[in-house]
């Protein structure tokens, strides 16, 4: 497996604004090294820092007034200008100024970045302008070195790729994600990994509101840059988030290209895919009648619209807490319709599932009038985004019910789940 990686090559003076890029550079799948977190102090430097450059796909120089009289930042350009000359794509210079003028002042940049003219600078890179860069443009920057990024390991003509959601668990997000099997890190293709930062993991965290959108955002443009082109492709999903990330996931890439999805969940890392199921359409042959009844729900009337409903996929003992959240939140749905689910073992049974939750929405649709579905789940990680490519093919406005009660047992009804919009 390949990780995207890039080495920001940076002045003290210039930090604020890097670690800004990295962040962003986080939630577009790149794995980020910063010589102040990853450098063993008191060992040899200089041999750390070569290796360290060597192992990075790309090497990002930020250009600035401070750094061109950097001894250490020195170093670090001297051993990425030589990698250069083997791999030019492999150095990508983020100008914090007029390029010409930074490289005329600089010895090693002069010799090799100079155009022989004497007026313009032959290695191309971003430029940030502003005297004091803004969140917009250390976005920018980001952004296109993101896409340099991912055409150098040329993404958009990748048929196969991974992708881990690395939010939730223990430990910082720096470095490789845990968790992989030895199976999944002997496959020969790229790995995006996506963050929401650089800081560390929480088993509680749940982004909402502007948050997640910024979040999902990002990625969904990563998605466009990096995986467009080829249809067919095969992604492997993999991860530990909040259960609004998958779902969401597969939606997106239902929207955008004909996939084949394997995803990864459980303690064993067991896999549910969708191949063989169809791109066209989600699957067929589902049972609309595959509800059961609860007192803890209320069904739509039979001839009466329900423009607005809740379903919940779950065990029985999930149902009570269902209930109490619909009674104490006023624009919650006043109906609701069960699916029992339990523990699932194969495709098959996630394709059964799918299947029977599709027929049932197009039956609220095309009965009831149903518009806006209000999804309360306890399916893993791994069956999620097999039913989020399917259910964004019936059409109707879905929202996901994050489950917040079971990490914090004092909230009350109305905060035991949180509504994200997908």
């Amino acid at each position: 497996m390949t990780f995207l990686t890039a080495f920001l090559s940076h002045a003290r003076a210039d930090r604020t604004f890097v670690e800004r890029v990295a962040d962003a550079l986080t939630r577009r799948g790149i794995l980020v090294w910063l010589d102040s977190e990853q450098l063993v102090l008191g060992g040899d430097l200089s041999g750390e820092l070569r290796r360290s450059i060597e192992r990075q796909s790309t090497i990002v120089t930020f250009v600035s007034e401070s750094a061109i009289t950097r001894e250490w930042v020195n170093d670090e350009w001297a051993h990425a200008i030589e990698r250069s000359e083997r791999d030019p794509e492999s150095v990508l210079p983020v100008f914090m100024g007029a390029p010409l003028a930074l490289v005329q002042r600089h010895d090693v940049l002069r010799r090799h970045w100079l155009h022989p003219d004497g007026d313009r600078v032959k290695k191309l890179g971003h430029v940030v302008s502003s005297e004091t860069p803004t969140d917009e443009d250390s976005e920018q920057a980001a952004r296109e070195i993101a896409r340099a990024i991912y055409a150098r390991h040329e993404l958009s003509k990748q048929r196969e790729v991974a992708v881990v959601l690395d939010q939730r668990g223990d430990g910082t997000r720096i470095g490789e994600p845990p968790g992989l099997t030895p199976a999944i890190r002997s496959l020969e293709i790229p790995c995006l990994v996506f963050r929401p930062d650089r800081g560390s993991r929480a088993n509680k965290e749940t982004l909402t509101g502007e948050a997640w959108e910024a979040f999902v955002g990002d990625i969904d443009e990563s998605l466009r840059a990096g995986l467009s082109g080829e249809q067919g492709k095969t992604v492997r999903l993999l991860g530990r988030s909040q259960l609004a990330l998958p779902l969401w996931f597969g939606r997106r890439l239902q929207r955008s290209t004909w996939t084949i999805l394997f995803a990864y969940g459980g303690p064993r890392a067991e896999c549910f895919s969708n191949k063989g199921w169809g791109f066209l359409a989600p699957p067929q042959g589902g049972d609309a009648a595959c509800t059961k009844r609860t007192p803890h729900l209320t069904p739509p009337k039979t001839g009466a619209a329900c423009p607005h409903i809740a379903l919940a996929l779950c065990p029985a003992n999930r149902l009570l807490d269902i209930r109490d959240y619909l009674k104490s939140v006023d624009a919650a749905p006043k109906h609701g319709l069960w699916i029992e689910t339990g523990i699932l073992a194969s495709s098959d049974q996630v394709k059964t599932l799918v299947a029977n939750s599709v027929a049932l929405l197009e039956e609220l649709r095309d009965r009831f009038g149903t518009r806006r579905v209000s999804l309360f789940s306890a399916l893993p990680f791994h069956a999620l985004p097999l039913l989020g490519a399917a259910l964004d093919q019936v059409g109707v406005q879905l929202t996901f019910m994050e489950y917040a009660a079971g990490q914090d047992k004092s909230l009350s009804p109305a905060e035991t789940y949180v509504g994200i919009e997908l």
